[in-house]
């Protein structure tokens, strides 16, 4: 490798006396007669070594100003030795996107199996023949399929099962069949709920959990159901959940109950809560125990699960204080109060004592003195209770199934 200098003669001196100003015309002129006796004073005294130096000529008047940068001077090549080491690194190049190779499809995520509980086809049995004997429970009479009208067949039928089904969520059922009476006695078609103003739908299912977002939510919901599929409700469980406020829990039974379809398992708080106390599944979301149950539980008891569970919840294993000493599976489950030890039982100190504190201030009364309780006393009690009891269901409904304070634009899930 080369590089080029430029080196200023020796025999050009710097004028330092002050310069006057000339134009530009005479400034180069003298310049080129003082390089002219530079040169000529610099080969005179090289061929004449024998002889003395001669004095340098003296500079006219001319050059006093200051010669331009280029004025006398001389291009010397210069050559040295590469050196990798000070070489500087180069940025990187992107690839160019001609040249890019397709990216290889991202693996699926292995499902896990679980392994189906030894005892669980006698614990299923027993708890499916008690359900047909035994008391009605609210889901036989409010549940989604008692509730829809119409022919089972029309898109009528399917779409008053999916609006109960979005009331249900956080809902008692017999508020949930109250305020579908009150849609259905205004004739609930997606035709009338698209010509319905808000607040007429909100008057009629005001008493339901979440009222204000389910009337949001029914609302998009005939939109999308007129625009895409004619009046009716979609067939797959992708479609279903799509929806604004539908879930899975809503998808697979919407299925089920309007389409015949066996597509998957409704896993609610009961069946969330009874299947984590038989032993069936060691989950902490609805979601975990629906894919826990479908893991090894046979496809053709996935649509009876849940009504046989919601109705078992209901009325025998409470989400508070479940009648283990009634209970036809109380000798093998293994959450049974009457037989486990204290540390073991499957609820928190805290609550039962929350629970109990009716109960307790009752006995202390009537330890005291029952003749002078009187009667309002007792109804505060148990009114105490019954209260009590009640922001326990709906405080695990909460924890159980989404979180509704998350609703960004309609799109979050009830279950």
């Amino acid at each position: 490798m080369y590089m080029y200098s430029y080196i200023r003669p020796a025999t050009t001196s710097i004028m330092t006396r002050p310069m006057r100003t000339r134009s530009d015309s005479q400034c180069f002129a003298a310049a080129a007669s003082a390089s002219a006796s530079a040169s000529a004073s610099a080969s005179a005294s090289a061929s004449a070594s024998v002889s003395a130096s001669a004095p340098d000529p003296p500079i006219p008047s001319a050059s006093r100003r200051r010669q331009p940068r280029d004025a006398g001077t001389a291009k010397v090549k210069i050559e040295y030795e590469h050196d990798p080491k000070l070489e500087l690194p180069h940025p990187p190049v992107p690839p160019s996107t001609a040249n890019r190779t397709a990216r290889k499809p991202a693996r699926r995520a292995t499902p896990v199996i679980h392994q189906p509980p030894a005892n669980w086809p006698d614990t299923y049995t027993r708890i499916d023949q008690w359900r047909a004997t035994g008391p009605v429970a609210p889901v036989d009479t409010a549940g989604c399929t008692s509730l829809a009208q119409g022919d089972p067949g029309s898109p009528t039928y399917r779409f008053h099962a999916l609006v109960a089904l979005m009331l249900s969520s956080q809902t008692k059922d017999e508020i949930t069949a109250a305020a579908m009476r009150n849609l259905q006695a205004m004739d609930l078609t997606v035709d009338n709920v698209l010509a319905w103003p808000d607040d007429r739908i909100a008057t009629a299912i005001g008493k339901v959990g979440f009222w204000r977002r389910k009337t949001e939510y029914i609302k998009k919901t005939a939109r999308i159901l007129r625009d895409k599929y004619n009046g009716d409700i979609p067939n797959t469980i992708q479609e279903l959940m799509a929806l604004p406020g539908v879930g899975p829990k809503m998808g697979y039974l919407a299925l089920q109950v309007a389409w015949g379809i066996n597509d998957g398992i409704g896993v609610d708080v009961h069946v969330h809560r009874i299947s984590n106390r038989l032993g069936w599944t060691k989950t902490s979301t609805p979601e975990e125990t629906r894919k826990a149950l479908e893991s090894w539980l046979p496809r053709d008891k996935w649509p009876g699960i849940n009504p046989m569970l919601v109705g078992f919840g209901q009325v025998q294993c409470l989400p508070l204080r479940p009648m283990c000493g009634a209970c036809p599976i109380a000798d093998v489950c293994p959450s049974n109060e009457l037989k486990l030890p204290k540390q073991e039982q499957p609820r928190g100190g805290k609550k039962r004592k929350a629970a109990t504190s009716a109960t307790s201030t009752r006995k202390r009364r009537r330890t005291r003195g029952a003749e002078t309780s009187s009667e309002e006393e007792e109804e505060e009690a148990e009114e105490q209770e019954t209260s009590e009891s009640d922001a326990e269901s709906m405080a695990g409904a909460d924890s159980s199934e989404s979180d509704l304070s998350s609703f960004s634009g309609g799109e979050s899930d009830f279950d």
